[in-house]
């Protein structure tokens, strides 16, 4: 969200990036606001002077740089532009969804050294799926999930003890930053 990213400025980094790079842009959902406003940078509700087709440009236009990886992330892929998702541009698109129960477990047992056959990852993560699924009508996201446990990483028990709390955590960030949490019926 730099005002002042332009067609050229996007360009002239992409072409800067060393061959062999990791390239990511993020919420590029973000970046236009809707596809009548795409190239209409003078537009005073744009954030930058960005425009799709300065976009496209910069990513594979002639003067596009080569032998890099572009990673791109949106919480909206329905909102990207059909020119933006074409194969070429975009290779693969996979989504991240909200965490399973093997990966509540995974991440439990990344943040405390427990035996294998400790039962606390198994009851956190069911603890802690099953309070999201009944507050917000959806499994937690690995994020949520993340905060979680970095509140509550000098002790497993109190963290298997609370798991309810994801849910909590998650409704109450949610609402000190205007956000919905609640899947959505599309």
């Amino acid at each position: 969200s730099d005002d002042a990213l332009s067609d050229d400025r996007l360009a002239l980094a992409l072409a800067n990036v060393p061959t062999d790079a990791l390239v990511l842009l993020e919420d590029i959902d973000a970046a236009f606001p809707d596809r009548q406003r795409y190239n209409t940078p003078q537009n005073s509700t744009l954030r930058s002077s960005l425009t799709l087709s300065g976009l496209l440009n910069a990513l594979d236009g002639a003067a596009a740089a080569e032998g890099r990886l572009l990673f791109m992330t949106t919480n909206f892929l329905e909102r990207l532009d059909e020119a933006l998702l074409r194969p070429g541009r975009v290779d693969v698109v996979h989504k991240l969804d909200d965490a399973t129960l093997e990966q509540a477990d995974f991440l439990f047992r990344s943040f405390f050294d427990l035996d294998e056959n400790d039962q606390r990852p198994r009851d956190f993560a069911n603890a802690a799926l099953r309070a999201s699924l009944e507050q917000l009508e959806r499994r937690p996201s690995m994020a949520e999930l993340q905060a979680f446990l970095i509140a509550h990483k000098h002790d497993p028990d109190i963290a298997t003890q609370h798991a309810n709390q994801v849910a909590d955590l998650a409704l109450a960030r949610a609402s000190s930053s205007g956000h919905n949490l609640s899947t959505s019926s599309s």
